[in-house]
């Protein structure tokens, strides 16, 4: 191996959605993309949070697989905390 290899970095996607029903699509759709590349996700590193004027009410869950996502406040993404 050279040693100028460097193994691939982790990939963080992050999924912006305009609805519950648009979100779970989309999550669906990776899954289904994934699996299609023999590759799987981590649920315990995915979590779902929503903004704007709605933000501190319930709503459904999103499913991944078999589990569902947890909602959170806040989110680090790259470094960046989202709240």
């Amino acid at each position: 191996m050279p040693a100028s290899f460097r193994p691939p970095q982790t990939v963080k996607p992050m999924i912006i959605a305009p609805s519950l029903t648009e979100l779970q699509r989309l999550v669906n759709h990776c899954e289904s993309e994934l699996c299609s590349l023999d590759m799987s996700k981590n649920a315990k590193k995915s979590a779902c949070m929503r903004v704007g004027p709605r933000y501190n009410i319930v709503c459904s869950s999103i499913v991944a697989g078999n589990q569902n996502l947890p909602w959170v406040d806040t989110i680090r993404y790259l470094g960046i905390f989202f709240c």
